[in-house]
């Protein structure tokens, strides 16, 4: 089995290193620790699933689609995102024309495939896998009428119409003490986001650590509204909320300091054209531009982390959730 490290595929498929660690985060991929070797390494199915992440992603499928995608192996499912994004694209300018010609063929050869053989494992069956090929980042043309060299300046066009969009914020968090997700002495964490007994075994740490510094002091502790936050690190999903400065913690949890300089955006379920990934990346390729800032990612527990979201409403109608993303950065 072919093996490649990080920096081998980060060079092949002409993406960052932090995006492919992204990409981990969200459970679309999956590194590997190979015995008696000091780097993460990646398998050949891996491999071929960032490719068929890179090119959806050139489609503009959002992050979140492409999860659903790969967790579910219903055509209909795939085809049902497919077709939203499709006419979501309807009115779009001219560059998105071109992402519109190869979703609308993408469609049409999963609809010839799921003709014949209707238990289809979307983007790993071997036929899918074929029809990925004519996608694949050494072609030079897709099949059919769609160029890639084509492909990829419509979607640069539109990731460069993204940044400009932004309204970039910059927000100086006051330093404050958080309880996080991360187990101490492991600098891991579990993944919170989709396991709610481990979100509540920690949220109940957090009311023990609160209570007890109350009874102790006589103190009661005031929480205000966006001092919880949740996002993604290098060291997987991660949650903190803050607890008094001078508590004791007891709790199997890492607690550190918070704050600093952060660079802010919002986002929300249909707010911009953005999903979280979306304007991550966006943000991201901003910060890459910038000539005064740069990311300022260090490791679990440093309170540094690369992305958190503070969720700044629940539901707006029309809008959906709202988020408030924050990347931190420093001074070049």
């Amino acid at each position: 089995m072919e093996l490649k490290t990080v920096n081998q595929v980060s060079k092949e498929l002409g993406i960052s290193a932090q995006m492919l660690r992204y990409y981990e985060r969200c459970g679309l991929v999956e590194s590997k620790r190979k015995e008696d070797y000091a780097y993460r390494v990646y398998d050949i199915e891996n491999i071929k699933r960032l490719q068929q992440i890179l090119i959806l992603r050139k489609l503009q499928i959002p992050i979140r689609q492409i999860s659903i995608i790969f967790s579910n192996s219903d055509v209909a499912t795939a085809l049902g995102i497919f077709k939203e994004n499709i006419s979501a694209h309807e009115n779009e300018i001219a560059a998105l024309e071109t992402i519109k010609a190869a979703l609308t063929i993408l469609v049409k050869k999963i609809e010839e495939l799921a003709a014949i053989r209707l238990n289809l494992n979307l983007l790993t069956d071997e036929t899918v896998m074929e029809l990925a090929q004519t996608l694949s980042l050494t072609q030079n043309k897709l099949k059919e009428s769609v160029n890639m060299n084509k492909l990829n300046r419509a979607s640069e066009a539109i990731q460069e119409k993204q940044v400009r969009d932004l309204l970039i914020r910059y927000v100086n968090m006051r330093p404050m003490r958080v309880l996080s997700t991360y187990l101490k002495d492991t600098n891991r964490t579990k993944n919170f986001h989709t396991n709610e007994d481990a979100e509540r075994e920690w949220k109940n740490a957090h009311a023990a650590i609160v209570e007890e510094y109350e009874k102790t002091t006589g103190v009661k502790f005031a929480e205000y509204y966006g001092e919880y936050f949740e996002g993604h690190s290098a060291h997987g999903h991660i949650l903190t909320k803050r607890i008094p400065e001078d508590c004791v913690n007891n709790s199997p949890y890492e607690d550190y300091v918070l704050g600093g300089l952060f660079i802010v955006e919002t986002t929300s379920d249909n707010f911009a054209g953005y999903d979280p990934g979306s304007l991550y990346e966006a943000m991201q390729k901003w910060l890459s531009q910038c000539d005064y800032l740069e990311i300022d990612d260090t490791s679990a527990g440093g309170g540094r982390d690369a992305i958190y979201g503070c969720p700044t409403d629940e539901n707006m109608p029309g809008i959906g959730a709202m988020w408030d993303l924050f990347i931190p950065v420093k001074r070049k």
